[in-house]
């Protein structure tokens, strides 16, 4: 979350592009979620909402998973065959955050 999606907020432009997610509500949600601090605030936030998920969610509806657990307990979940490919095991935000900030600078630079 840190190297991406909050990446993203701090280093978000100065003005939204057309297109894009509206500002406003992006630093409403941060402030509100956790209180503009994420590094302070968003490992509680992450459980609050996953405490709140499990509390509300039907028993049948709801898939408690570990990635680490595989593709049977999610395809048995989903009633679906297990792939033969094997299950992605990496977090590829280098990727992510390389395809992010070659965004940031094509909207900075249609200004």
């Amino acid at each position: 979350m840190q190297d991406t999606i909050v990446h993203h907020w701090e280093n978000h432009p100065p003005a939204p592009a057309p297109g894009a997610a509206n500002p406003g509500l992006r630093d409403l949600m941060s402030k509100h979620m956790w209180d503009d601090d994420f590094a302070a605030n968003g490992r509680e936030c992450y459980r609050q909402h996953n405490d709140t998920v499990r509390r509300l969610a039907a028993a049948d509806q709801l898939l408690v998973f570990d990635v680490k657990q595989g593709w049977g307990p999610l395809c048995g979940f989903l009633g679906k065959n297990v792939p033969e490919e094997v299950f992605p095991r990496r977090d590829d935000w280098k990727g992510y955050r390389e395809q992010h900030v070659g965004c940031i600078e094509k909207i900075r630079g249609s200004y």
